[in-house]
């Protein structure tokens, strides 16, 4: 009974940030004040959770030989409190429902026993896992690997303290005005809405095969945004994603595929603060299978072709703002 108070009062306590910051009558003090609530009431889940009397635990489920994707995901950067994950394409994040693909779950539970971080042995608790990525996308996933580390990565999460950032390979030049920013298309957006993601081109390229195929590469910034948000935010404003079959005309899918490994999406950097309020920056480099098929394309111009050189060598990506 106990546990079920502090875990609904946690929920309440991020539902009401979300809220209040959505309606933007949340201030930097109430914001706080929510926040040292929520690692107090993970501090106490932790503490109740490392008692021998638990719960029974996730059972973990096996990824036989036939369903593995190839490669496993890897532990990137790893604190008491945190830790921030490769998921290679083909893995699912399943912190909310079960799809497609081989459970980064699973990965978790074998990686961490149930006495040392007891947290990703629970699914009513997202596995620790905080944000979510495609099944077919690779890039980093963050996980709290205590409540107190969970509650404060959520808590980040609903005010957009917590930065991703993403590659991506669109379709057609995305021009150097800045419209794509200026507000959003996605399918389900009110005129004047904000886009969900600030945008920067970093090259146009062609198919050296078809000139007349013209395609962008782009990374994102996003703060605050639903995962449908984005992708349908540039299919509408007509740069969709390159091999992605969920929003690009079937056609168009099948072309790219031809030459594409899988959807051309990986977040490359994460920017969070850990629950001691330690500031983090980490980054991957694009996979292998991505930089095959970037390098199929051939660059518009000098600077176009310096950047995808960069991205191709695997040189650690620039911040956003350089």
């Amino acid at each position: 009974e106990g546990s079920a108070k502090i875990e609904d009062l946690a929920t309440d306590l991020n539902g009401l940030t979300w809220a209040m910051d959505n309606a933007g009558v949340l201030s930097i003090e109430l914001s706080g004040r929510i926040l040292e609530l929520m690692k107090g009431l993970g501090r106490a889940k932790d503490v109740e959770m490392s008692s021998p009397n638990k719960p029974p635990p996730t059972q973990i489920e096996k990824v036989s030989p036939e369903d593995h994707p190839g490669d496993a995901p890897v532990l990137r950067y790893d604190k008491p409190d945190v830790c921030c994950i490769f998921k290679p394409a083909g893995w699912e994040v399943d912190n909310q429902d079960a799809g497609g693909g081989p459970w980064m779950s699973s990965w978790l539970m074998e990686q961490f026993s149930i006495d040392d971080v007891p947290i990703v042995h629970y699914e009513e608790h997202q596995f620790g896992m905080v944000q979510r990525l495609d099944i077919p996308s690779s890039g980093l996933v963050l996980v709290g690997k205590t409540w107190e580390g969970f509650y404060s990565l959520k808590w980040q999460l609903q005010i957009g303290g917590l930065t991703r950032e993403y590659v991506l390979l669109v379709h057609n030049w995305v021009e150097l005005d800045g419209r794509v920013n200026a507000q959003s298309f996605a399918e389900k957006a009110a005129e004047g809405d904000a886009a969900p993601a600030q945008l920067i081109v970093l090259a146009h390229l062609q198919r050296s095969d078809e000139q007349d195929v013209k395609m962008s590469l782009v990374i994102l910034q996003v703060q605050k945004s639903k995962r449908a948000d984005l992708r349908t935010h540039f299919a509408g404003a007509g740069h969709p994603t390159v091999a992605d079959g969920k929003y690009s005309e079937r056609e168009t899918y099948l072309r790219d595929r031809e030459w594409c490994a899988r959807k051309f999406m990986h977040c490359f950097r994460l920017m969070y603060c850990d629950s001691r309020g330690c500031k983090h920056n980490c980054t991957e480099p694009l996979p292998q299978d991505l930089r095959d098929s970037l390098a199929k394309l051939q660059p518009r111009g000098p600077e176009s072709a310096q950047t995808v050189k960069e991205w191709l060598e695997g040189v650690p990506p620039r911040t956003f703002e350089e």
